[in-house]
């Protein structure tokens, strides 16, 4: 997937917060995260809609969609 090119489509969602080792699963909500930072902003793509893009950090990484029902 790294050399798969991409292009960035629609801003999904942005990390707000963190979500900690040791806190209540229950409390997990949108918008939180437990790798990515703060204020990282994540994208979806127009090639695949099972790609999503994160960009914060100066840093832009693809990551593969994981979907809950």
């Amino acid at each position: 997937m790294r050399k798969e090119k991409v292009t960035k489509n629609i801003r999904m969602g942005k990390i707000d917060s963190i979500f900690s080792k040791g806190q209540d699963i229950r409390s997990f909500k949108n918008g939180m995260a437990t790798v990515l930072s703060v204020g990282t902003e994540i994208y979806s793509v127009e090639e695949n809609v099972d790609i999503l893009i994160t960009e914060g950090n100066d840093e832009i990484e693809k990551y593969v969609a994981l979907a809950e029902e």
